[in-house]
């Protein structure tokens, strides 16, 4: 019985660390959709190998949402995609089928750089391209 008692002590031990852990995964992940759901974005900086190529995205705004769409606006045009995160890696991946540049530039899994509440850095690597961008909240 004393054993049986120390195994279930252990278990409950362990378990309650993962638990716990998994709580601040969700946070976490609550977090970062939170701050991407909440307002319009626009594209303040795009550079193409380096190049600097924001005018292509000047009037475009996109406005993500919990479910993992995201519809970009250009004056009245409006198209919708997908985006989906992944904080182990720190990439967000987008993909808007069907349209055509500059919106399928942003078809990609990028890297973020760095971020903040107002502003995200990402870059990926794309049709023998390096593309950058900086994302800003209207």
């Amino acid at each position: 019985m004393k054993k049986f008692f120390i195994i279930l002590l252990i278990s409950q031990f362990i378990f309650s660390g993962y638990s716990c852990k998994k709580t601040i995964e969700d946070k976490k992940e609550n977090f970062v959709i939170d701050m991407l759901t909440k307002g319009d974005w626009y594209i303040d900086e795009f550079t193409i190998s380096g190049a600097d190529s924001a005018v292509i995205f000047k009037e475009y705004s996109f406005r993500f949402d919990k479910t993992g769409g995201v519809k970009f606006f250009y004056y009245t045009t409006t198209g919708e995609g997908t985006w989906k995160e992944n904080l182990e890696t720190y990439t967000i991946t987008t993909n808007f089928p069907s349209v055509e540049k500059p919106v399928s530039l942003l078809n990609s899994e990028w890297k973020i750089i760095r971020g903040y509440l107002n502003f995200c850095e990402a870059k990926t690597f794309k049709d023998g391209e390096n593309l950058y961008m900086m994302l800003r909240k209207k």
